[in-house]
């Protein structure tokens, strides 16, 4: 029987559900992005930086009532990530909200066989992109949403980000952006909930699991 892929860009085409990602916070943005999704009935996946975590843990917490689902972006976002810092961001993850991150996303985009390898002994699946918002290098909010409204299709997984300096045009365009996608029928969900996939949640006083 094959193995599962341990690597994934897209979810099924065939369904007109998408998965919108947000990289490299929480930080003093994130709740303005949560109070978007939740005005269009959204869910996304946040790409969590272990060292942005600290003193925000009620932003996660938010997140997870919410429906929206944590993910792992290692610790420090440094190049080629050690086993180590991806390790200490699920443990305070999971020490913080009781959720295991079950979905890994390499810095930079930047990856390797150690590093997939790496993120499947931490239970993790790791988590590229076939749309990527340009929110990171510059785009203003009208390429942004002309990207993601223009590329996105069936299974689409988007690059966003919610991490100081490189979230402004993602800000601005976010509200338009979910609105457009809305008038598709597009349904917006989790990357775990587009790829079929259950998800750990360990509450402080039992070994509850939410599928």
């Amino acid at each position: 029987m094959p193995r599962p892929p341990l690597f994934r860009e897209h979810g099924p085409r065939g369904r007109r559900r998408l998965s919108l990602t947000f990289d490299g916070g929480p930080s003093k943005y994130t709740p303005g992005v949560l109070r978007n999704l939740r005005r269009f009935g959204a869910r996304a996946t946040f790409f969590l930086r272990g060292d942005q975590i600290r003193g925000r843990a009620y932003i996660l917490r938010r997140m997870l009532r919410a429906g929206h689902e944590l993910a792992n972006h290692s610790y420090s976002h440094p190049h080629l990530p050690s086993f180590r810092e991806l390790a200490r961001t699920n443990r305070l993850t999971r020490r913080l909200t009781g959720f295991e991150p079950c979905l890994f996303r390499p810095p930079f985009g930047a990856w390797n066989s150690r590093l997939i390898g790496d993120a499947r002994r931490l239970g993790m699946l790791t988590i590229y992109w076939d749309v990527d918002s340009h929110d990171s290098v510059g785009a203003d909010a009208a390429t942004v949403f002309s990207r993601v409204t223009g590329l996105a299709r069936g299974g689409s997984i988007v690059l966003m980000h919610d991490s100081p300096g490189q979230e402004p045009a993602t800000r601005a365009a976010l509200p338009r952006v979910l609105r457009a996608l809305r008038r598709k029928g597009y349904r917006l969900v989790t990357v775990s909930e587009l790829l079929g996939l259950k998800q750990r949640f360990r509450h402080p006083r039992s070994d509850a699991r939410r599928g």
